[in-house]
């Protein structure tokens, strides 16, 4: 194999190799991923974004989210954070 495969390695990409078992998936594209594979199907995007979007909105309601540095105020950090409670 060649050292540039290896390093830039991505989803998508054939690979010639010999292995023990050869696999594939076929059917729709929107359920197999297509040749960039199961981590591109709906079946795991559309969850993905469910819960990533259930945990930012669980961190809103903590109030959890941080100021970016250049939003912060100058008082002492920490005390920003408690003035809600």
């Amino acid at each position: 194999m060649d050292i540039r495969l290896a390093l830039y390695h991505y989803s998508g990409q054939q690979l010639e190799t010999n292995g023990l078992f050869r696999s594939s998936l076929r059917g729709n594209e929107l359920l197999t991923g297509g040749e960039f594979g199961v981590e591109a199907s709906a079946l795991v995007i559309i969850p993905g974004i469910v819960i990533g979007v259930y945990l930012l909105v669980v961190a809103y309601k903590r109030h959890c989210f941080i100021r970016p540095y250049w939003a912060r105020d100058s008082r002492a950090p920490g005390e920003a954070l408690n003035e809600h409670q």
